[in-house]
């Protein structure tokens, strides 16, 4: 993944979590900002933890894959630069014995990375690690 232009794609903007992507499909807004984002010819990305953490949830397996095959999107590899990811998991420790959810910490960290927005139901998951990383507020009800 690069914010560089000289690589080719466009840079990411927008993070789904695991609660925006069960909302694809059932909640208008999420399609709208993944709109928003196009029209700035910028892209989304869903990361893997998130895509396996809403299919437990109950997320239609055929709207995941409708919104991974969506030109904007990119799917990101899950923990895939794992020493940077432990770097970031020991800067931000909330105490001598505790880490955060490495999950979470990926999504922050790929937030920080690429200057990008966290769409969330919970956004404290991702500023209690880091309190500058921006997030927008994903409300329900989904569905009307």
């Amino acid at each position: 993944m690069s914010d560089d232009p000289a690589d080719g794609q466009p840079p990411i903007r927008l993070i789904l979590d695991a609660s925006a992507i069960s909302a694809f499909g059932g909640n208008e807004t999420v399609g709208q900002i993944i709109g928003d984002i196009q029209d700035e010819d910028e892209c989304f990305a869903v990361p893997t933890a998130c895509l396996a953490e809403a299919l437990a949830q109950g997320a239609d397996p055929a709207l995941v894959q409708l919104l991974q095959s969506h030109a904007g999107c990119v799917t990101v590899t899950s923990t895939e630069d794992w020493v940077s990811l432990g770097r970031f998991l020991e800067l931000t420790r909330p105490g001598p014995h505790a880490l955060h959810d490495v999950t979470d910490s990926d999504v922050t960290m790929l937030a920080v990375r690429a200057d990008a927005y966290v769409l969330t139901e919970d956004p404290s998951r991702y500023t209690r690690i880091y309190g500058g990383v921006p997030a927008i507020l994903l409300e329900k009800p989904w569905t009307d």
